[in-house]
């Protein structure tokens, strides 16, 4: 399966990114419920420690090469939006909010990392401080998040992720410039998600 990512720019530059080959990185395997489960769950190949960005608190750093095309599933509660269950603490810091998009099933959807017993290690991927940082995007697919690594990550290197200008804006990071863009994810021809990147769309 070949991905094709583009980063479509409101100032109509254009990034195409071509993805020939995707692995998948699994979890360790860790029941729901267990204690320190997000941390339990950290494949072998990557490893948390303080971050790079200040006041990040814990990053997730790689042990080794991951090659482009690697990918990981971030792990939670879903619910639709705004109807979280009564025992489910919410946090912004700890949550994806995004739409489905299937025919017929139209909504706007949550999944809660907040709670570590019934998340995963992605709750530690740090937002990059601007667009041009990040080495990973996040991709909608049937109800689930991945973060999927577009370029190669190197060694040591730390995994970021753009959240964002709502989220830069609202956590006052350092911007060298604010460009609203959309990315697009196409699997052989096949729109698989459509993340818009802009200050109304995170608020």
């Amino acid at each position: 399966a070949v991905l094709h990512i583009l980063l479509i720019f409101v100032n109509g530059s254009i990034t195409s990114i071509i993805i020939p080959k995707l692995t998948f990185l699994p979890d360790k395997t860790v029941e729901i419920g267990v204690e320190n489960r997000d941390k339990l769950t950290l494949p072998d190949q990557l490893v948390l420690k303080k971050s790079m960005i200040p006041n990040s608190g814990l990053g997730v750093f790689a042990k080794i090469d991951l090659d482009k095309g690697t990918f990981v599933e971030f792990d939670g509660i879903l619910y639709e939006m705004g109807s979280n269950p009564p025992s489910v603490a919410t946090d912004p810091r700890w949550e994806w909010d995004f739409f489905n998009v299937l025919p017929g099933e139209e909504n706007r959807l949550t999944l809660n990392a907040v709670d570590p017993e019934t998340s995963n290690w992605c709750r530690y991927v740090n937002s990059a401080n601007f667009e041009q940082e990040q080495n990973l995007i996040s991709v909608f697919d049937n109800n689930r998040i991945y973060y999927l690594a577009y370029k190669p990550i190197r060694a040591g290197d730390e995994l970021k992720i753009w959240y964002g200008i709502g989220y830069a804006l609202f956590y006052n990071f350092n911007l060298p410039s604010i460009e609203n863009y959309t990315t697009y994810v196409i699997l052989d021809k096949h729109l698989l998600a459509i993340q818009s990147n802009n200050c109304l769309a995170d608020e």
